[in-house]
């Protein structure tokens, strides 16, 4: 579905937005700092986090899947239709996935507590 591969997060950063690359250093420090102990890969050219199975993963719209990208840096949960409602939570098309979708850095700022729940409630979800 994507016509290239990162090699390494270096890759995938230097990729990006200067906006979308202070974005994706906020959400990564908040996941560590919620969710101590995470482990980190790339998945479909992207960050996932994960303990036990994936957690989240940081998807930055300059990172098109295929020919489609998005604005904003999406926040997904795989398990996300298990999770509750939350004012950021979107679940579009998706069955399983649900996105906070940021826009901004200050959008960032402005949440911080909602995306420090979600975190909290995808860590429970993980055990």
């Amino acid at each position: 579905m994507q016509d290239y591969k990162f090699n390494s997060y270096v890759e995938f950063f230097e990729y990006l937005t200067e906006e979308h690359q202070v974005m994706v250093s906020m959400l990564k420090e908040l996941i560590q700092d919620t969710i101590p102990d995470t482990k980190e890969k790339l998945s479909w050219n992207v960050p996932f986090f994960y303990k036990r199975k994936n957690i989240c993963y940081i998807w930055p719209g300059s990172v098109p899947w295929g020919k489609k990208t998005h604005p904003g840096v999406q926040l997904g949960f795989p398990k996300g239709y298990l999770m509750r409602e939350n004012v950021l939570l979107e679940k579009g098309n998706r069955k399983q996935v649900r996105v906070a979708t940021i826009h901004s850095i200050e959008e960032i700022e402005n949440n911080l507590g909602a995306i420090v729940a979600l975190l909290k409630e995808a860590k429970q979800l993980d055990k």
